[in-house]
């Protein structure tokens, strides 16, 4: 399974490197691409919060942002992916794009609930 694969490869370069966003984007790449979108929702928030919480702070960037919430939507959790939308432009300061906001759009799409 890549998921798999991805994270014991991610903990090899752990071991070796310091990582980057890059590298977490990597990562968080593997998850949204996941057949299994709960499980994948759940580890891309852990990632994301992880690059926050590491001393120096991984500053996550538009791809962080827009995987995460792709991620999410994928799983039917709209409101979470509006809530990391606005933390992404409120807390980090992240200059949002189209694509970032299509994907919560389609987060809405995927939830399937008329209201």
């Amino acid at each position: 399974r890549a998921t798999s694969k991805a994270e014991l490869l991610w903990r090899e370069m752990l071991s070796n490197f310091k990582p980057d966003v890059v590298g977490y984007n990597a990562l968080l790449h593997v998850w949204a691409k996941s057949p299994q979108h709960s499980q994948a929702a759940t580890r891309v928030e852990q990632i994301l919060t992880e690059m926050q919480n590491r001393q120096p702070t991984i500053q996550p960037d538009i791809v962080t942002y827009t995987t995460v919430i792709h991620t999410l939507a994928q799983s039917g959790l709209a409101e979470k992916a509006e809530e990391i939308l606005k933390s992404a432009k409120e807390t980090n300061n992240v200059q949002l794009d189209t694509v970032s906001i299509n994907a919560v759009l389609d987060a809405w799409a995927h939830r399937g609930d008329p209201e």
